[in-house]
């Protein structure tokens, strides 16, 4: 005999549409929007840091820069003074 209703119903299949969006991901787009969110507390923190590092950085610079002028002084100093000590 013929199909009956609920044989021939559970032969269709249904296709999501195409640009509809799913649930899953609206929700991993609002995630990741959240993720790349910094709250102003957070951004000022790590302006804070980046300004410490570079006065940090600035500093040793300097310090360096005096130890290496001190050094050449007690290099000439030395070499200044190593011919006369030849000769004793």
């Amino acid at each position: 005999m013929s199909e009956s209703f609920f044989e021939s119903e559970g032969a269709v299949e249904t296709q999501p549409e195409q640009g509809v969006d799913t649930a899953g991901e609206g929700a991993a787009a609002e995630e990741e929007a959240r993720a790349l969110t910094v709250s102003m507390d957070d951004f000022a923190a790590l302006e804070e840091r980046v300004l410490r590092a570079v006065a940090l950085v600035k500093q040793e610079r300097q310090t360096r820069a005096a130890a290496e002028e001190r050094a050449e002084g007690a290099e000439a100093a030395l070499r200044e003074q190593s011919p006369r000590m030849e000769y004793m």
